[in-house]
């Protein structure tokens, strides 16, 4: 079973394994959508009123989820409480909260750890045997709530134009415009997201791959020569760049090259490289909303 595949009805969660909105673990108050902590870079003015404006980001997300729980008996309340605790212990790592909202196009997802957790507290209720109530704290150090949905699109090698030889003298005569692998990429939340571009060689070497964000005007390219059937992984967020998705060739980066995120809406992604064979750039990426 897949994250995600125990929501099957709006405001139901599930997280490490548990779901929360199925008439055992029901769910009080969650508050996802408050927006994210804010960092601001404005400064104060110095002995007068006010500050200078400066740039803000969005730090991390905080989400608290109450809960009841409910069981028919002391036993069964306990091992339902006991379940509520090992799966909200401390976490190493950030994993998916996953959930449904009504009139969502997709399931949405952060990837977060339990920070706090309060209660639970034990309570007799005249209809069922037993209730506990709890309040737990998830905290995400990215602020984006994605789309479930990994969004996958592959296009073939673009082909460089060709240029004027060095020195050149005239008249000139300017090469062909070159095709180019365009690689159409929509984001349809409403918040910029990071996609994963994977070169893959294929029917001999890929020579100095490069990917450009069309409308941003912005470039990423490499100087190296990826090998018949290997690959180079190039995560637009941890911006790495590794060959077979182990081996670090962030050197290859030239300069002057830009990271880029996918905008809202539609994003054409040009790939460009020099391969005598079918070579490949497979982009990913989840829709995003902030």
């Amino acid at each position: 079973m897949a994250t995600g595949d125990l929501v099957v009805e709006d405001y139901q969660v599930e997280f490490n394994g548990i779901l929360f909105g199925n008439g055992q673990n029901e769910i009080v108050d969650f508050d996802l959508l408050n927006s994210a902590e804010m960092r601001t870079g404005d400064t104060n003015r110095s002995r007068a009123d006010g500050q200078f404006p400066g740039e803000d980001y969005y730090g991390g997300r905080t989400i608290n989820m109450s809960v009841e729980v409910w069981g028919l008996s002391d036993a069964d309340i306990a091992t339902r409480l006991q379940n509520l605790l090992a799966a909200t212990s401390k976490l190493p790592s950030e994993i998916q909260l996953v959930t449904q909202l009504p009139g969502w196009s997709e399931k949405v997802t952060v990837n977060c750890r339990p920070r706090r957790r309060a209660g639970p507290v034990i309570a007799e209720d005249l209809v069922v045997g037993r209730k506990g109530a709890a309040t737990i704290q998830f905290h995400a150090t990215d602020p984006r709530i994605y789309g479930l949905t990994v969004n996958s699109v592959t296009v073939a090698v673009g082909v460089a134009g060709g240029g004027l030889p060095f020195a050149a003298v005239a008249p000139f005569v300017f090469g062909a415009p070159g095709t180019a692998g365009i690689a159409a990429c929509t984001n349809t939340g409403t918040y910029d997201t990071f996609p994963t571009a994977t070169f893959t060689a294929t029917g001999g070497s890929l020579t100095n791959p490069s990917v450009e964000h069309v409308a941003l005007g912005k470039v990423i390219s490499f100087t190296g020569v990826i090998s018949e059937n290997d690959t180079l992984v190039v995560d637009f967020h941890n911006k790495t760049v590794l060959l077979n998705g182990t081996a670090s060739r962030y050197l290859w980066i030239d300069d002057p090259s830009q990271w880029f995120e996918l905008q809202p809406g539609a994003n054409e992604l040009r790939f460009i490289g020099v391969s005598p064979g079918a070579s490949t750039m497979n982009v990913t990426w989840q829709n995003a909303w902030a």
